[in-house]
């Protein structure tokens, strides 16, 4: 809901409002502090991939070898500031000079329209770093 919220803000029909600005950095400070508190809960490293609402794609080996169409479940933590894992179903699809594709099992619908809006606020905003000088 932070996330959406935010989107709306950013809009130019929406002015942002400066005391809901300071609330959100505080938000977003204590969620930071408190994820650095909770190593246990930080798992595994992190690691370039491209991600859209079907799948994953890892750059850089993975560690795992994987045969096309094998099963696996992805552990995924979406968000910086909140140490809280998704674990998803993924299938294997092909593996190739340090790259591996994987394709997401079929998802909930209220997960699967989760995870598209979630890919869509990541687009927007590598966008919106992409014209900032």
């Amino acid at each position: 809901m932070a996330e959406e919220r935010r989107g709306d803000a950013e809009d130019a029909n929406h002015p942002a409002d400066p005391a809901l600005r300071r609330l959100e950095a505080k938000l977003d400070l204590t969620l930071q502090l408190l994820a650095q508190a909770l190593p246990a809960l930080a798992g595994p490293s992190l690691r370039p991939v491209r991600l859209s609402a079907v799948g994953v794609r890892f750059e850089g080996p993975t560690g795992v070898t994987a045969a096309t169409g094998a099963l696996a479940v992805l552990v995924w933590q979406p968000g910086d500031g909140l140490p809280l894992t998704l674990h998803l179903p993924v299938t294997c699809l092909a593996q190739a000079a340090g790259r591996s594709w994987w394709r997401f099992d079929p998802l909930p619908s209220g997960v699967a329209d989760l995870l598209e809006r979630h890919v869509f606020r990541l687009h927007r905003r590598e966008l919106a770093a992409q014209r900032r000088p």
